[in-house]
C-alpha cells in the first residue's frame, strides 16, 4: 500500500488581495503591518503563517502559527541582542489546541 505524502513548505506570503480562501487563522493584532510575512503550505494549501519584525530597541519578534486539522501551535518568540548584536536572551511562549 502506498501512503500519502504531505509536504510542508514555508514561502513568502502573497499580498492580502492575492490570498486564497484558506484555513489559516488571522494574524493577532500585536503583529505590525510592517512585519515580514511567510506562509506555511501543506499539500498546496495555506496552513499557517510566520511574521518577523524588529522593534526600535533591537529585539527581533517572531510569531508562528500552524493550523493542522483545527489544531496546532501558536508560538511567540522574542530575541534580545546584546551590544555587539549577538543574542543574549530568548523568550518563547507557545500554546497548542491539541494539548489544551
Amino acid at each position: 500500500m502506498v501512503g500519502a505524502l504531505s509536504l510542508l513548505v514555508i514561502v513568502p506570503s502573497l499580498a492580502p488581495s492575492e490570498q486564497p480562501s484558506v484555513a489559516a487563522p488571522p494574524l493577532p493584532s500585536e503583529v505590525p503591518s510592517t512585519a515580514e510575512m511567510r506562509s506555511v503550505l501543506m499539500a498546496g494549501h495555506l496552513a499557517g503563517t510566520e511574521a518577523v519584525w524588529r522593534t526600535d530597541d533591537g529585539c527581533v519578534h517572531v510569531f508562528y502559527e500552524f493550523n493542522g486539522r483545527g489544531r496546532g501551535p501558536k508560538v511567540w518568540t522574542e530575541i534580545t541582542p546584546g551590544r555587539d548584536g549577538i543574542p543574549t536572551a530568548r523568550n518563547r511562549s507557545a500554546t497548542s489546541a491539541a494539548s489544551s
